[in-house]
């Protein structure tokens, strides 16, 4: 999974965890999507592997949109591909991330629902609105359909008690992936099983931590 010659992070003990969620590997040589607030003010960002935290660094953002591209040097078990279909409503959804993962469990999470529109609040084009439920720690967590193509990134939630949830549209990541000429994987085509879904989306998905 990571080089003999990569060493966890050692100063932690001395710097207080900030926050922390949810990012997701979009290129073999280490590249990881999340949004911008997880890790806005960070002194430092790490990705919490098996109890153990590697530094991570922020190559670029987009404010605007709430992006942020890192980079690791942890090689992935499994790279997203962003599927090059738009979303439409009533689209089947899965939601993975890292909610709540100090008060539950370290493991990925998963919720199921559809996409409810593709527009987010104040008919922002850049959004989809979604019904899965996401909670803290599920923002930067990759939206997928069926096929494990990520069609957006989990971003906010409007209010947890009607389920209307936000997600940056896949097109935007890809803007700024090519920006940064990060080398996109080919959005599947087959159908998959849930059981290899479930571990491709955990091989995939990663655990951030902000450090102040």
């Amino acid at each position: 999974l990571y080089s003999d010659e990569i060493s966890p992070t050692e100063d932690e003990d001395e710097m207080e965890e900030a926050g922390a969620g949810s990012g997701f590997y979009v290129s073999t040589s280490g590249h990881i999507i999340t949004n911008y607030h997880v890790i806005d003010r960070c002194e430092k960002v790490s990705i919490k592997l098996n109890d153990e935290f590697f530094d991570a660094v922020t190559v670029a953002t987009d404010v605007k949109n709430d992006l942020a591209l890192l980079k690791t040097a942890i090689m992935p078990d499994h790279v997203f591909a962003l599927s090059d279909d738009p979303s439409y409503p009533l689209q089947d959804i899965i939601v993975a991330g890292f909610p709540h993962a100090d008060d539950l469990s370290s493991s990925v999470k998963f919720t199921r629902g559809i996409v409810s529109s593709t527009a987010g609040a104040g008919n922002n084009l850049s959004q989809i609105q979604i019904d899965a439920a996401i909670n803290p720690g599920n923002s930067g967590g990759p939206i997928l359909d069926s096929l494990g193509n990520v069609i957006g990134v989990t971003v906010s939630s409007f209010d947890e008690m009607q389920a209307t949830n936000f997600g940056v549209k896949a097109k935007v990541v890809k803007r700024l992936m090519k920006k940064n000429k990060v080398l996109m994987a080919s959005p599947n085509k087959k159908e998959i099983s849930k059981k290899n879904l479930s571990s491709f989306v955990t091989d995939g998905t990663v655990h951030i931590v902000c450090w102040d």
